[in-house]
């Protein structure tokens, strides 16, 4: 029997403490289990940055819609395509 040692990290942005997964893989389910672990841990890191409010959501897009609108080459490339971003949402 072939043992293999694998060391994995993974380093979540908004913690300062990282998680640290280190097995023996004695065969390639070992293996799976730990990129299972490491996959999980990565869609945990995402989902705080994609599950926000509607109001967060909202104060992002009018953010991102100033920085393109007080960016000169941002509206010069829009202004290329004949575009142009409104200052606001669209209020319903």
């Amino acid at each position: 029997m072939q043992l293999m040692l694998l060391t994995c990290s993974y380093t979540q942005h908004l913690v300062t403490a990282s998680v640290q997964v280190q097995v023996v893989c004695s065969s390639f389910r070992s293996l799976t289990v730990v990129l299972i672990i490491l996959v999980f841990l990565f869609l945990q890191d995402i989902a705080i940055h994609t599950r926000v409010t509607p109001q967060n959501r909202q104060i992002a897009v009018r953010k991102f819609l100033r920085n393109v609108n007080e960016n000169p080459e941002a509206k010069a490339q829009l202004s290329m395509w004949g575009l142009e971003l409104d200052s606001d949402t669209i209020q319903v």
